[in-house]
């Protein structure tokens, strides 16, 4: 049996300072056993989300204007800026387990 796949995890995110937080540490703390990428898409926060996502050096953070934002777009952008042979979509206020 080979290695487990790379995977990336894409996370549009705006404004969610009470929830991204606790959903980055729930990603970056599963049981994996193999590379993982985390990304979070900021299109325009301003409530401290971005101090957030910076808190957590395993993050990489692309902000996009908020103009720019599309739900599909801006997974796609996601998407192109990793490099994961998997790719999760996530929300800013989900909080994975297990």
């Amino acid at each position: 049996m080979g290695a487990p796949p790379s995977v990336s995890v894409v996370i549009p995110a705006k404004d969610g300072r009470p929830t991204i937080g606790p959903c980055l540490d729930a990603v970056l703390a599963q049981d994996y056993g193999g590379p993982l990428e985390v990304l979070v898409v900021d299109s325009g926060s301003r409530d401290g989300t971005l101090d957030d996502v910076r808190a957590r050096p395993a993050v990489r953070l692309q902000r996009i204007h908020p103009l720019a934002f599309d739900h599909g777009d801006t997974r796609n952008l996601g998407a192109g800026l990793t490099t994961g042979e998997a790719i999760v979509f996530l929300v800013q206020d989900a909080e994975p387990v297990g």
